[in-house]
């Protein structure tokens, strides 16, 4: 497996599509080989990688990248194959996973455009083909879109498994909604906190927006997505077909393990298509990235939706680091635009950079990068490539943490199963020991080791930070969690 991993892992293909006179070559260079994490422990050599390393590090067969610069796309970059002898190109297709998420907001956002919708009435009100459940948590508030579209309507499933493509018919949106036995394997979505108290994020909720934009138009799911939102942007190569028509499936990457084997069929169906469904090119994705970014300071925008509409989207719910469909996230002076995908086989994720105050007379950031991958690691590689992106070109955010590593006297105190507190999903993850150290195991993929600064505090090395409170006994007590460049702690109990 290393071997073949190793044969294609090079740069398949490099495609200039701006040039503002710099050496695009010598840039190109420092990117791909400026990796980093954004932890670095002093005294510690070889903390800069490249991407090919890092792609057999994780053994993640094939990559592609765009990247944008000052609003335009500059650079999109493919390495390794979608298959076996197939390289990665500009029109090679992944699964963008819950990036879908942010195309089925803007299609909700139509609606209300179009005055089929209003973004605080009952979701109720606008589905014909299923209801959702009023229980002791709707008896104050109900539900709206607009929560739906902020993960904060307390909404349950926070993801969906995908289904073998041997199955045949797929499940529909409907069997979804309901867990349908067998071959749904998620429970029924349903409101399990009361509406708009927290955030939490639902792939079910999503799946319920999905559900009002086919009962509000009376059209098919891909077919309206296409002709509404897709295309206008400029997608011209993505669709949300579940399954995938024939004519895409040739140019469609092959999603692998956690080990770099290819999974049985390639790829896994996904009838949750508003919420895990989009097939996507990097190309494509930019540039939906770029009618963001110019929708955020208010330009000109190839987005369905009017300028005032698509700003909505940019407002922090709450202080959650949640607009509508995408996640903001204030880093001093910029604010990071941004949303992950994640599937069996797929990862990727979608970052712009722009400023926080788009009325000053500075020049304007807008530049921002695409990451797919067929690889099931391929989320180690994303504040890696995020990181040496920011460096190259000279962005102000994603500064590192530097921290003197120390070693935990008893490191026994910190094994065992941590719980979420903070969340309707009672989400929980493992600390093990393995050689004399400890690692952060999330039940898939490559645990996590983790580097103490103290007894009470440790890092792992894409900065997620971990704060360990003891009790009167020594014990711990709890965990406070905040991911990099966040600002929300999450709660864990130590059992």
């Amino acid at each position: 497996m290393l071997k073949r991993l190793a044969s294609m892992l090079i740069l398949s293909s490099v495609t200039v599509f701006a040039n503002d006179g710099v050496d695009s070559s010598s840039k190109i260079y420092s990117f791909e080989h400026g990796l980093r994490n954004p932890l670095l422990i002093k005294g510690k050599k070889n903390q800069y990688h490249s991407i090919s390393e890092e792609m057999m590090r994780y053994k993640i067969p094939g990559l592609s990248l765009a990247l944008i610069i000052n609003g335009e796309l500059r650079y999109v970059l493919n390495y390794g194959n979608s298959v076996e002898s197939q390289p990665i190109t500009n029109g090679t297709l992944f699964q963008a996973g819950s990036i879908a998420k942010v195309f089925n907001t803007i299609g909700a956002l139509k609606l209300y455009q179009d005055g089929k919708v209003t973004l605080n009435n009952n979701v109720n009100d606008y589905l014909k083909s299923w209801n959702l459940e009023d229980n002791q948590f709707t008896q104050r508030n109900k539900v709206t879109i607009e929560e739906l579209m902020s993960h904060t309507g307390g909404i349950n499933v926070p993801g969906f498994s995908g289904i073998d493509r041997r199955i045949t018919p797929l499940p529909t949106s409907i069997d979804a909604l309901n867990g349908t036995k067998p071959y749904i394997v998620t429970p029924k979505v349903q409101v399990v906190a009361e509406p708009g108290t927290r955030f939490s994020y639902s792939g079910g909720g999503m799946l319920i927006l999905q559900q009002i934009i086919e009962d509000q138009t009376g059209a098919n799911y891909t077919e309206w997505m296409k002709n509404n939102v897709l295309g206008p942007i400029g997608m011209k190569n993505s669709t949300f077909s579940q399954p995938l028509l024939n004519k895409y499936t040739e140019y469609a990457a092959c999603g692998h393990d956690s080990n770099g084997n290819e999974l049985t069929g390639c790829w896994h169906n996904y009838p949750e298509q508003g919420a895990a469904g989009l097939w996507t090119t990097s190309t494509d994705l930019s540039q939906a990235l770029i009618a963001l970014i110019h929708a955020y300071y208010k330009e000109s925008n190839a987005l369905p939706i009017n300028i005032d509409i698509a700003r909505k989207m940019f407002i922090e719910h709450k202080n959650y680091g949640i607009g509508l469909g995408v996640f903001v996230q204030s880093l001093d002076n910029i604010i990071e635009i941004s949303h992950n995908g994640s599937v069996d086989g797929y990862k990727s994720s979608m970052t712009a950079f722009v400023n926080k105050d788009i009325t000053s007379n500075s020049v304007k950031l807008k530049d921002g990068i695409i990451i797919l991958t067929n690889g099931e690691n391929g989320w180690n590689l994303y504040p890696e490539i995020i990181a040496s992106f920011t460096e190259t070109f000279g962005i102000h955010a994603e500064k590192p943490i530097i921290i003197t590593e120390v070693k935990p006297k008893k490191i026994n105190l910190y094994t065992g199963k941590y719980i979420l507190t903070n969340d309707i999903t009672s989400w929980s993850f493992k600390i093990i020991k393995k050689n004399a150290k400890l690692f952060c195991d999330y039940g898939q993929g490559v645990p996590q080791e983790l580097h103490f600064a103290d007894k009470n505090l440790a890092y792992t090395l894409d900065g997620t930070k971990f704060t360990f409170v003891f009790d009167n006994k020594n014990k711990i007590d709890r965990l406070e969690i905040l991911l990099y460049e966040d600002s929300n702690i999450s709660h864990y109990k130590h059992l």
